[in-house]
C-alpha cells in the first residue's frame, strides 16, 4: 500500500489540514471475537469497520456501499474512490466484486491508517492511501477521474453520528467534479437522508437508493447515466458476492431523469 500525504497551495503539509472545527482527533479501538476471529474497529465508540479473515462479506452497509462497482464490470480497471477509509472494510468487498479495480482513498487519520495496516490487513488490499481531509482534497482541482467515488464520513457516535458540515454541500458538488461522465456517485446516509437525497435529485439525473435489514443506514447512489434498480441488480447477479447479500439489500428507484 502507497499512503501519501496530501500537500495543497497555501497548505504546508496535511498536519495543518486536520484542524477544522468538524474534525476531532480519532483514535480507534480493537474489538476481536476470541471464537470466529471477527476483527470490529471502534472509532468513538461507533463501528467504523470489520474484518473477518477469509470473508469479505459482512453483512452490513459495506455491503451495499460496494454494489455499484458492479456497473463497471465491462471495464478491465474501474477506478473507485473511498472517502473515509476507516479500516478497509469498503475496500475489502470492492476487491471481491472487482479483483482488477484501482482503489484510491482519503482517510483524515494517521491512527486510522496504522489500525488498518496492523489488524486489517489494509495492505494485501493494494489500495493508494492519501492522509487528507476529504473536503480539501475534493476541493482541488481534480488530477484524476473515477468511475465510483464512496463518500463513507461521519463524526460523532450513537445518536450524536453526523456528516461533518461540508457534506453533503458543497462536498457533493465537488466530488462530482472528480467522476468521469458515466461516474457513478455513493453516499452513506444515517440521519442526513432528506438532505442527502435532495442534493443527489438536483446533481444527477438517476438515483437510486439501497437499504439494509436491521440497519438505519440509506445509501444512495446517483448517476448522470442510465441507472435503476434493474440495471444494477442484472449488474450483481452474476457475482458470488452479491448472492450471499441479496436478502439484506434491498433497491429502489429514487429519480430516473424523463
Amino acid at each position: 500500500m502507497r499512503c501519501k500525504t496530501l500537500t495543497l497551495p497555501g497548505s504546508a503539509n496535511a498536519e495543518s489540514l486536520v484542524k477544522r472545527t468538524d474534525f476531532e482527533p480519532l483514535e480507534p479501538s480493537i474489538h476481536i471475537d476470541p471464537q470466529s476471529g471477527r476483527k470490529e474497529m471502534l472509532i468513538d465508540g461507533a463501528p467504523s469497520s470489520v474484518f473477518q479473515p477469509e470473508q469479505p462479506v459482512t453483512g452490513d452497509v459495506w455491503d451495499a456501499l460496494a454494489c455499484p462497482v458492479a456497473m463497471f464490470a465491462h471495464l478491465k480497471t474501474p477506478r473507485v474512490l473511498i472517502l473515509g477509509l476507516g479500516g478497509g472494510t469498503i475496500a475489502r468487498v470492492i476487491r471481491a466484486f472487482s479483483p482488477k479495480a484501482y482503489i484510491a482513498a482519503v482517510e483524515i487519520s494517521p491512527a486510522v491508517i496504522d489500525a488498518a495496516r496492523e489488524h486489517f490487513d489494509l495492505d494485501s488490499l493494494h489500495v493508494d492511501v492519501t492522509r487528507a481531509d476529504a473536503q480539501d482534497f475534493l476541493s482541488a482541482p481534480p488530477s484524476e477521474f473515477f468511475d465510483v467515488i464512496i463518500e463513507d464520513i461521519f463524526l460523532g457516535a450513537g445518536r450524536d453520528v453526523r456528516k461533518p458540515s461540508w457534506l453533503p454541500e458543497p462536498g457533493y458538488t465537488h466530488a462530482q467534479r472528480w467522476l468521469t461522465p458515466t461516474g457513478i456517485f455513493v453516499a452513506n446516509t444515517v440521519n442526513e437522508s432528506q438532505g442527502a437525497r435532495i442534493m443527489c435529485e438536483f446533481l444527477y439525473q438517476y438515483v437510486v437508493a439501497m437499504r439494509i435489514d436491521f440497519a438505519h443506514n440509506t445509501v444512495f447512489a446517483a448517476s448522470n447515466n442510465a441507472l435503476d434498480a434493474i440495471a444494477l441488480q442484472n449488474a450483481l447477479a452474476g457475482s458470488e458476492v452479491w448472492s450471499k447479500v441479496r436478502e439484506r439489500i434491498s433497491i429502489m428507484d429514487i429519480k430516473q431523469h424523463a
